[in-house]
């Protein structure tokens, strides 16, 4: 599985979701995030972004308000202007995620376990294993490498 924009056919049911978040990455490297907020070549997780919460109180509670404020404010604000916020929240969000996973001190690869009803009107479940896994020296610009393994419940076998 490819998490490579570029990579990903038009037709698979998360293009669209891929498209706005390679939206909100682009925007943080390099649009308003990185002439605003990025020194040289600072970290993403080594900016101000991060960082003032981590000499405040650690709780991501910064980042968290910053991306509520970006989502009341777009829905006073024109479409074009709406989405650029919003992508601004995205990347709030992110900052967020990454302060939590230092929190717990989470290691790669991050492995998650969720449990689905495979039909709404069924007892059957479907549980789906996702790990990501940083990508070193990738030239084609991906940042991780995603597996995905569903398990059907004994019912669904």
């Amino acid at each position: 599985m490819s998490t490579n924009l570029k990579d990903i056919d038009e037709k698979n049911s998360y293009y669209e979701l891929a498209a706005v978040l390679n939206d909100a990455f682009i925007q943080a490297s390099c649009g308003k995030g990185n002439i605003r907020h990025a020194y040289g070549n600072e970290q993403y997780e080594d900016q101000l972004i991060c960082e003032m919460d981590r000499r405040l109180n650690g709780s991501a509670v910064g980042p968290r308000y910053q991306a509520v404020k970006k989502i009341y404010e777009s829905a006073r604000m024109e479409p074009d202007k709406a989405i650029h916020e919003l992508l601004g929240a995205i990347n709030y969000i992110a900052a967020a995620i990454i302060l939590l996973k230092e929190q717990r001190q989470v290691t790669y690869p991050l492995r998650v376990e969720e449990e689905y009803p495979k039909t709404a009107a069924g007892n059957d479940t479907v549980k789906v294993v996702s790990s990501w896994s940083p990508q070193d020296n990738n030239p084609q610009g991906e940042i991780f490498t995603a597996k995905q393994k569903i398990i059907l419940s004994e019912g669904n076998k």
